[in-house]
């Protein structure tokens, strides 16, 4: 008898001992659910319904809708939607092609990014689950080869929007466009990247030399730009450091400086006009005071300016009109001083900035 009390005690303890097992692994369950709860991200039915919204606008554009792609987010001023029309306006897809938008808008971005960290975090959150959540769906798309969306993960990988910021990782996906499209925008970006002390990756001068060089064969505007920046800057003491460079004295690297430059300004890039306006006002880089030359390439600027309805900097069109027509009478004045006759000066330099935007638009579409 004492015997079967004591196996029925020995089930006894092992069904409790069960039992306790049971409910701990139950209890660990249940703090792991609440901490995950705790610390994952709720969604609002709003922030989802953007989600919704932007996931429809990644489809159109792995459709190649441009058009449709392109109305949905003009207004938009949403870091991402915005970069993404920046894109759309550098290749011309679903937008009249221009090559200013796109321009230095990461390193724009890159700036931004990190003052919302800092002064907004609940704003930088909010972009960040939402590309958490359409990062696979963009992913996906990438590694299909599909040039935009390599540029676009290459865009949120280097900002570290939805995921850690990873710049060796955002060059790979440039490379990515490089080598599966010979994307001119990503070679560009690649090069800045390159040749930056704060592009976050190994400085290579040669390598970022190709790349503008590529872009420029292609006769991408900011390849072309990026080539005279070389040509003209690095002069004699380091270009032996790029590759098919010859060292140049002072004047020959002018003269490839404005040419390369001219080449940019006449395909639309607003920073090359600026630099040939500025050198007519002040007669250097191997031209002589002009000041017709100077009215042309600023009044060239504020037609480009207007194309682009002033998106680089988001200023009203009365401000965009008060900065021209301030810029403008300057140049009056001075050609006032210097004895010329202003009316007939100024007839012949809108004509020429006209004739050009009109070739530009020509070669632009030609391109498109």
């Amino acid at each position: 008898m004492s015997d079967c009390r004591k196996k029925i005690n020995r089930v006894r303890e092992g069904r409790v001992f069960a039992t306790l097992v049971v409910l701990g692994g139950v209890a660990v369950a249940l703090i792991a659910f609440l901490l995950i709860s705790n610390t994952s991200p709720k969604i609002s039915k709003e922030e989802m319904a953007s989600i919704e919204k932007t996931r429809e606008i990644f489809n159109l554009l792995a459709d190649e809708k441009y058009t449709e792609v392109f109305t949905r987010i003009k207004s938009s001023d949403e870091m991402v939607l915005s970069y993404l029309r920046a894109v759309l306006y550098d290749k011309g897809y679903g937008a009249s092609m221009n090559v200013n938008v796109h321009a230095s808008k990461t390193w724009r971005d890159l700036k931004e990014m990190e003052r919302l960290r800092k002064n907004d975090a609940g704003k930088a959150r909010k972009l960040d689950i939402k590309y958490e959540v359409l990062r696979d769906l963009i992913e996906k798309k990438a590694n299909e080869r599909e040039p935009i969306f390599q540029i676009l993960m290459a865009y949120l990988t280097r900002l570290g929007i939805g995921c850690k910021a990873d710049k060796p990782e955002a060059a790979r996906w440039y490379r990515l466009a490089i080598n599966d499209n010979n994307d001119p925008l990503a070679m560009c970006e690649l090069g800045r990247m390159l040749t930056s002390p704060i592009g976050g990756i190994e400085k290579n001068n040669r390598e970022a030399y190709e790349f503008f060089k590529r872009a420029a064969e292609q006769g991408y505007a900011e390849g072309e730009s990026q080539l005279a920046n070389i040509a003209y800057s690095e002069k004699r003491k380091s270009l032996e450091r790029f590759i098919d460079i010859e060292i140049m004295d002072d004047q020959e690297a002018t003269i490839r400086y404005n040419e390369l430059e001219l080449r940019s300004a006449q395909k639309g890039r607003i920073l090359s006009m600026q630099y040939f306006a500025s050198i007519y006002f002040l007669g250097v880089h191997g031209v002589k005071i002009n000041y017709q030359k100077e009215y042309m390439w600023t009044y060239l600027e504020w037609l480009n300016r207007k194309e682009i309805n002033i998106f680089l900097n988001n200023d009203s069109l009365d401000v965009f009109e008060t900065q021209k027509n301030r810029a403008l009478r300057d140049i009056e004045k001075r050609m006032d001083a210097a004895g010329m006759d202003v009316r007939s000066s100024i007839a012949m330099a809108v004509e020429e900035a006209e004739d050009m935007f009109t070739n530009q638009a020509k070669y632009l579409q030609r391109r498109k």
